[in-house]
């Protein structure tokens, strides 16, 4: 009775937790798209920015263009950290695979592209908030 009680639990457990990671799953899909999708965004509204307040503050083109820069490379980072984890699956896959009959040597198998797409995707994070903050600050001086 002892066995099928702590079974039962363990069973409850298990589900719970595939519901919590798959909802981190939904939710880190959810920004990487945003994040994606902001910075696309982004560079379309400094052009027309630029097209409506025409002449720009000459000092101020620096802002303009370092904001470009990071934001380019927050797009490049976000589709690297996509393609990243798609390895990261398949090379996880491998070590499940390996290693079946010990799962916890699995568990702690070293996975590189795992580290590297969470490295992508918080860089892409990074860079496009100090990217939006210097197009906001672009496009202040130049209303100002």
């Amino acid at each position: 009775m002892e066995y099928q009680e702590d079974n039962k639990n363990y069973q409850i457990y298990l589900e719970e937790r595939k519901l919590y990671i798959d909802i981190e799953r939904e939710s880190t899909n959810f920004l990487d798209k945003a994040i994606l999708s902001i910075s696309t965004g982004a560079f379309g509204i400094s052009l027309i920015f630029m097209k409506q307040f025409n002449p720009i503050k000459p000092h101020t083109l620096t802002l303009l263009v370092f904001s470009w820069i990071l934001l380019l490379i927050s797009i490049l980072s976000m589709l690297g950290s996509y393609f990243l984890n798609i390895k990261a699956c398949r090379y996880g896959r491998t070590i499940l695979d390996r290693y079946f009959e010990d799962i916890e040597k699995a568990r702690t198998a070293c996975n590189p592209y795992k580290c590297a797409s969470q490295l992508a995707a918080v860089s892409s994070i990074i860079l496009f908030v100090i990217g939006i903050i210097l197009l906001a600050l672009f496009c202040l001086k130049n209303i100002i």
